[in-house]
């Protein structure tokens, strides 16, 4: 069973019933007016109602609850009277008609749910201390209503003894309290808004007005009650002004966060129309004006990446001009927005962005993941191909600088070795010798021709020509990255067929490099590689092959 609903729920009918008594003592009273008494007990009303739908909307906080305990006070405020009738009415009205104010000040201190710092707390205990204590409990145990002059009084149920010395003793102590703790609220207030953002002011600034009126009015009742030695009830109807004035503070957020509800079913509306990854991190940012806006979504391998899958750098805290704010599914975070600090201070706009974009966010969270994956995948593709040609030029590097030079040395020595002996064995020796060396500069070529990473595309290909049926069209004269270098060389020697002749043709055309060849061969090899860059590959027709590679020029 969740007890705090079923504790708000029964908070309706006791403000109701609390209210409606209120009003029949004010009939009863022979100074009564009417009107202030409806004024008071709507707010009364208005705080309890706000306090018990804002402890709705947010159960975990606390600022709701204590609104409604502070307005359920409110109204309990005039029980303390003889008109009551009752001795347990009289006990409650002469316990708790102080104690409204503290609980308004802590509900619009902690507003929204946020924790008090230490000065805040200082501040706000010695408001409970004050009111609820030195001028509430104990006063009531050694009041005696007859012995004080109080004829008509019920009796009080509450007392231990008639003290009435003490009992002025504790007033007087409570009212210079009250002038101590209801100023120094207002300072509390007044700095916490200082050290808040400018988006949460704006949210609060309503609020904290209609707090820092109504604890102004606290202040100057406890001063006039030291006249008179007792917290008397003058000043209601300003008081109640303020109190109303508190409650439409907490529906002014309200209100911002439908305005936020409604911007956001409209941005539902155009991501309908546009659902291209990245749409909604444009949106937003167009919707809550920050163009640097960054809408990141967790991986379940760890880190943050973006709609495209391009990891993201979160990067916020005391030092940085960014905030991050959670977007939250229940029980769970669904994406995350980096923002200009300050922005989305109100929790309240968080969640109806949360709210209103989650079936959005969910299916981008899941293209994210995906695009993740597969980024992944290409990165180790290309590591892979990488090390490929890393362990080719080594092993051309090997055969150059070890195998071809011993050739070439053995070759010298049967050289001289046939100027002093015409030996036919010798002749057949260096014809052999000579045969294998081109056979191993054909194959050093074959893995990784040095001169493709000494001189480039052209250059190699060039080479290629000489010793294979390529014939050249044109080839673009400037250097590319190795990779782009190493791929278009590797298509076009694999593309070399076993009859006929290759046509070549490569240019290089608004940051691609495209190259048309005809008349070639099958490439079984050449898509992985291609895909690897992100490059295209194309056929037009039997041996017509077209590879497009983004070369970053």
């Amino acid at each position: 069973m969740d007890l705090g609903r079923v504790a708000r729920l029964a908070c309706w009918p006791l403000a109701l019933a609390v209210g409606l008594v209120d009003l029949a003592l004010a009939a009863l009273g022979p100074t009564a007016s009417t009107g202030a008494t409806i004024l008071a007990v709507a707010a009364g009303w208005a705080a309890a109602a706000t306090g018990l739908l804002q402890w709705a909307r947010r159960p975990a906080g606390r600022t709701g609850a204590l609104l409604a305990a502070a307005g359920m006070l409110w109204l309990l405020e005039s029980w303390n009277t003889p008109a009551i009738g009752s001795p347990a009415g009289f006990a409650v009205g002469l316990v708790s008609y102080a104690a409204a104010p503290p609980l308004l000040a802590h509900a619009v201190l902690t507003f929204p749910d946020e924790p008090l710092s230490r000065a805040e707390r200082v501040g706000v205990g010695l408001a409970y201390a004050a009111s609820t204590v030195l001028l509430g409990l104990l006063p009531a145990l050694v009041f005696d209503p007859e012995a004080q002059g109080c004829a008509r009084c019920p009796a009080n149920p509450l007392r231990i003894a008639d003290l009435p010395q003490v009992y002025a003793d504790l007033n007087v102590a409570g009212l210079w309290l009250g002038l101590l703790w209801a100023p120094l609220l207002i300072l509390v207030l007044a700095l916490q808004l200082a050290r808040r953002t400018r988006a949460l002011v704006n949210v609060k600034a309503p609020l904290a007005a209609a707090a820092v009126g109504y604890l102004g009015l606290v202040a100057w009742q406890h001063q006039r009650g030291l006249g008179a030695g007792f917290l008397g009830n003058d000043l209601r109807t300003g008081r109640a002004v303020a109190l109303a004035a508190v409650a439409a503070g907490i529906w002014w957020t309200v209100l911002r966060a439908r305005q936020v509800r409604t911007a956001t079913a409209r941005l539902i509306i155009e991501l309908s129309q546009a659902p291209a990854a990245g749409t909604l991190r444009d949106l937003l940012a167009a919707m809550l004006g920050d163009p640097t806006l960054q809408l990141a979504y967790p991986r379940s391998s760890g880190g943050f990446v973006d709609a495209a899958g391009r990891p993201v750098a979160i990067d916020s805290g005391p030092g940085t001009a960014r905030a991050i704010t959670p977007l939250r599914a229940p029980g769970r975070s669904v994406a995350v927005l980096t923002h200009r600090a300050g922005l989305l201070a109100d929790p309240a706009l968080a969640d109806e962005i949360a709210a209103g974009c989650l079936l959005v966010l969910e299916n981008e969270r899941l293209q994210a993941e995906l695009n993740a994956h597969l980024i992944d995948l290409r990165d180790s593709r290309a590591r892979i191909a990488e090390a490929a040609d890393s362990e080719r030029r080594r092993l051309e590097r090997d055969l150059h600088d070890v195998a071809q030079q011993q050739l070439a040395a053995l070759l010298m020595f049967t050289g001289l070795a046939r100027t002093r002996s015409a030996s036919p064995v010798l002749e057949r020796v260096e014809q052999e010798l000579h045969q294998a060396a081109e056979e191993l500069r054909t194959l050093a070529r074959g893995i990784f021709p040095a001169l493709l990473a000494d001189d480039g595309l052209a250059a190699a290909v060039e080479s290629l020509a000489e010793h294979a049926p390529v014939r050249i069209v044109a080839l673009p004269s400037a250097r590319f990255r190795p990779a782009v270098e190493t791929t278009a060389y590797f298509v076009i020697a694999h593309a070399v067929p076993q009859h006929g002749t290759l046509t070549v043709q490569a240019v290089q055309r608004d940051g691609r490099l495209i190259i048309d060849l005809a008349g070639a061969g099958p490439v079984p090899e050449v898509p992985d590689r291609i895909a690897v860059l992100d490059g295209q590959l194309s056929s037009t027709g039997p041996g017509q092959i077209r590879v497009e590679l983004p070369c970053g020029s």
